[in-house]
């Protein structure tokens, strides 16, 4: 009977996939049968992203890896330089690195299914988590089918997923397994209220308002326009609420918002 732990690789581009795959990561770390290895590449290793690999670090897991990203920008064409350059970090260190039985893949972001395509040549194995959904208005329905396409086990959120990745790829091998970043509600502390205001520096007594704008990654030449609109709100807002603003992930035009904001 082999008694040698399995290698398990996982593909990390940024704190959003993180945060699905923690569950899973902790687990895998603590039990014996496997041998882990963490990835960590895109924003996970940009300083303009705040180098979230180490919150990785922080959970007690080691980052084995980390492959820096080549962000040039966030035009259309820079976006296409960047998984071209990804395809190719990622080629070489497939070549160097196949003696995985599996590798988890997560979601629908350009890096991941840049990652994910160099790996096809050399034979990788891919594990995907979540295909099968749809993201209305964005590009990222494509890279996810096509994260999907390139993976032999699909671990999904819901049954019609499910049906979903089916119809695509005729596979047998999907569970559906829910939504694993819900189990994280478990085991994170969270914060009171004038915590999370000492932390943000707002004023505990007054409202304030949570900000998340995602750049329009289909009609992108329409994000200028979205962006002076949302300025303009916010600066009406802002005379009576508080602003607290999450900064927008490496997507098309992601840039023209930060700097509005």
């Amino acid at each position: 009977m082999d008694t040698h732990p399995i290698n398990i690789a996982v593909l990390t581009s940024s704190r959003a996939d993180y945060g699905y795959y923690r569950p899973v990561l902790l687990a895998l770390n603590e039990d014996s049968r496997f041998n882990l290895t963490i990835i960590a590449f895109g924003t996970h290793t940009d300083s303009n992203f705040g180098e979230t690999y180490k919150s990785i670090e922080a959970d007690g897991l080691t980052v084995n890896v980390k492959i820096k990203t080549p962000f040039s920008g966030d035009e259309p064409l820079d976006i296409v330089n960047t998984f071209a350059k990804t395809v190719e970090q990622f080629g070489e260190f497939w070549q160097k690195n196949r003696d995985f039985k599996w590798v988890l893949c997560l979601g629908d972001r350009f890096e991941m299914a840049a990652a994910v395509v160099a790996g096809l040549p050399f034979g990788i194995r891919y594990a995907h988590f979540y295909g099968g959904d749809k993201t209305l208005g964005a590009i990222d329905n494509v890279f996810r089918d096509q994260i999907t396409h390139c993976s032999s086990l699909h671990f999904v959120a819901l049954p019609e997923s499910a049906e979903r990745v089916k119809e695509l790829t005729s596979s047998e091998k999907i569970e559906v397994v829910g939504s694993l970043s819900l189990l994280n509600l478990k085991e994170i502390e969270l914060l009171n209220r004038k915590t999370f205001c000492e932390k943000w520096g707002l004023n505990e007594e007054n409202p304030f308002i949570l900000v998340t704008a995602h750049p329009e990654t289909v009609a992108f030449e329409q994000n200028q326009y979205f962006a002076e609109e949302l300025f303009l709100a916010l600066r009406e807002i802002s005379a009576v609420h508080q602003i607290l603003v999450t900064l927008p992930n490496a997507d098309t035009n992601g840039t023209m918002f930060r700097e509005m904001f």
